[in-house]
């Protein structure tokens, strides 16, 4: 249960979000071509929702991210116990799976970056770009754990989760690339390209 957790939660939590992201995109850069103001086109790590929606002004998607972090680790945190017979110490102990923790401190990661992104959204003084470092440092953390994951598993396994850590590092490339060129939409679309990539993976 905990392994099954573990890969379709974070899969499906990054192919929704990577559509919603392209959707959000398409529509707001469309909307700078059209505006007769001068109005360049700047990249954002999360998306409001649509102007006819009544919390335009809320940040939804930061919260839907920090809600499905906070339901990953709750998932992984539950599953990861198990009591099994110690044939050393002559009884049951309780343990914790290795992989749970791995997952819950991905999780806690794109947490973090969200609550980052909730407090540029209500203009807190925080440094510039501070959302976009935190994503960075969320895949970063993500492609470091999977890089790690790879023990004891079969040789088909350790290549799948080695091509997988391929589209993190590429979208933590996109995301560096984003922060630094936020008026180029093909980075956006990188970043975006990658995080589909690695959910569909």
């Amino acid at each position: 249960m905990g392994t099954l957790l573990g890969h379709i939660v974070p899969g499906t939590f990054f192919t929704l979000f990577s559509i919603w992201w392209g959707f959000s995109i398409a529509i707001k850069y469309y909307r700078t071509r059209k505006s007769r103001k001068s109005y360049i086109y700047h990249s954002t790590t999360a998306f409001p929702c649509l102007r006819c929606s009544p919390c335009r002004d809320i940040p939804m998607e930061s919260y839907l991210k920090l809600f499905c972090s906070i339901v990953g680790m709750l998932g992984e945190f539950i599953t990861g116990f198990t009591h099994l017979y110690d044939e050393r110490l002559k009884r049951k102990v309780w343990d914790f799976g290795e992989n749970n923790a791995q997952h819950i401190t991905m999780f806690l990661g794109f947490g973090l970056a969200s609550i980052f992104e909730i407090l540029v959204h209500f203009k807190y003084s925080l440094p510039g770009g501070i959302e976009f470092l935190a994503n960075i440092i969320a895949y970063g953390i993500q492609a470091f754990l999977f890089h790690f994951h790879l023990h004891g598993r079969n040789e088909i396994d350790i290549h799948v989760h080695t091509l997988l850590v391929y589209a993190i590092v590429f979208c933590m490339i996109a995301t560096i690339w984003e922060y630094n060129r936020p008026n180029e939409i093909l980075a956006t679309y990188a970043r975006i390209a990658g995080t589909l990539l690695q959910g569909l993976w």
